[in-house]
């Protein structure tokens, strides 16, 4: 198992090795962790939590790196032996993929079946940019463009050129399918920052909107509606191009309805996209109550209808956010993006943490881990009830739940990246350090003991 921060003293703002990248390695089952760490390689903006570290394996078990960047200069390395032995972690020179990556954010690895790595980003900026796709090849040991040549580069989900612009927000790629090559996706668009083209008159993430939906059947080359039409790339969030191009809406959400970008997903074992963010519901009737949602496809029908659609369940009650007060950016922090996975037996389990909550006195105070799930698919086809309880109670800040996407997907394990906080506030990453820990939570054993749900509820149904 492997981890990647940035490594911090928590008292001494001068010592070595503070703000640049760390890397943990044990033995799943042991205590004992290795680490690694990179003196030469820091984030563009230390204070910035964009500027984030990804990570893959390949299947040499070299590791691949990208981080620190919010549409800065390009950072990538690749480790100079493999990683899964006994040796140590030694990472190569900060380099480039292609040498046609620039102005880079949201760096996403994903590994396929015959070893190859995708590399998903974004190019330019917020409500300004584009989505592209690299591959890496381990025969050849080199990194392409899946829509390019050797000299050129195309995106495949276009934001730029248009009038007005905007960007698509992937919410955590997953791949599928028989041969496991099959990747899918689900985002949101964003238009302009403050003082931008938003059709609507909205600043920031009040200029999310829709929730869309499209599928590779080979590793990203080519696309596809739900329904299996094709697209024609790149894909738009208009009638830029032509309809071909337009980008397939599976739940119409208007800006001004305080959606959050980059959530969480997974697939179900139809590989089908599980969905979880969160916005406010019923924002265009004047109630902006943040709630989170999970969007999934009824393959049952749904009790009203017998075709198949796409379905909305809220699984939080949240009352504390004013009905009447849609909040900015300084607020986003409120909520933590959640996660969400599916278990064997088509469970959906969300995990979330929520400053939001209110003690006695009715003050804001800060949630630890909170899990939601449904039940079974063949008792509760239609996803109708909802249990949720406290895993923790620790004051987790404004901490968004990370876990180890490939071991769940073997074992059955969430093991979550998990770091406590002193006081609610956010706390820079530049100016404080607080100790993390991984937080096992083996989920198979809590379903197989099961115990009596702290609240149950029926969810909206919309």
């Amino acid at each position: 198992q492997f981890i990647t921060w940035y490594g911090r003293h928590q008292s001494d703002a001068t010592a070595a090795f503070n703000n640049t990248i760390w890397i943990g390695r044990r033995t799943l089952g042991s205590s004992e962790w290795e680490i690694f760490r990179h003196p030469s390689f820091t984030a563009n903006d230390i204070t910035d939590g964009h500027d984030v570290i990804s990570y893959g394996i390949d299947g040499d078990d070299y590791m691949h790196v990208s981080w620190g960047m919010h549409g800065d200069a390009f950072h990538y390395s690749r480790s100079t032996t493999p990683v899964t032995g006994d040796r140590p972690i030694m990472l190569g020179p900060d380099t480039t993929m292609t040498g046609m990556e620039s102005t880079v954010t949201y760096p996403q690895f994903l590994k396929l079946p015959d070893g190859d790595l995708l590399f998903i980003f974004r190019e330019v900026a917020s409500g300004n940019g584009d989505t592209y796709v690299n591959r890496y090849s381990t025969a050849t040991r080199k990194w392409s463009n899946v829509h390019g040549s050797a000299t050129t580069r195309r995106p495949f989900i276009k934001g730029t050129g248009w009038t007005p612009n905007y960007n698509a927000y992937v919410n955590m790629p997953q791949l599928g399918g028989p041969d496991g090559n099959e990747l899918v996706l689900t985002w949101c668009w964003r238009y302009e920052p403050v003082g931008g083209d938003s059709p609507a008159g909205q600043d920031g993430y009040q200029t999310n909107n829709n929730l869309n939906f499209a599928r590779s059947p080979d590793a990203g080359l080519s696309w596809k509606r739900f329904g299996g039409d094709s697209y024609v790339l790149p894909i738009t969030r208009d009638l830029e191009i032509s309809p071909n191009n337009r980008a397939e809406i599976i739940v119409p959400i208007p800006e001004g309805s305080s959606l959050i970008n980059q959530a969480s997903m997974c697939l179900d074992s139809n590989d089908n996209p599980i969905t979880c963010t969160w916005w406010a519901p019923q924002a265009q009737a004047g109630d902006h109550r943040r709630q989170y949602q999970v969007v999934f496809r009824d393959d049952n029908g749904t009790p009203e209808a017998d075709d198949d659609s796409w379905q909305t369940r809220a699984v939080s009650n949240r009352t504390s956010d004013p009905v009447g007060t849609r909040y900015a950016e300084d607020h986003v922090r409120d909520l933590g993006r959640p996660i969400v996975v599916s278990d064997d037996k088509d469970r959906i389990i969300v995990a979330y943490r929520d400053n939001q909550s209110t003690n006695s006195l009715n003050t804001a105070v800060s949630n630890g881990l909170t899990i939601v799930h449904s039940l079974p698919k063949e008792q509760d086809p239609h996803r109708l009830v909802w249990i949720q309880f406290d895993l923790t109670h620790d004051n987790l800040g404004n901490y968004e739940p990370i876990i180890d996407n490939e071991l769940w997907d073997r074992d059955r394990q969430l093991h979550f990246l998990y770091q406590a906080s002193e006081g609610q506030g956010y706390v820079s990453p530049g100016n404080a350090a607080s100790r993390f820990s991984v937080l096992e939570w083996d989920a198979a054993a809590y379903f197989s003991h099961l115990p009596q749900p702290s609240l149950s509820f029926n969810a909206d149904k919309t």
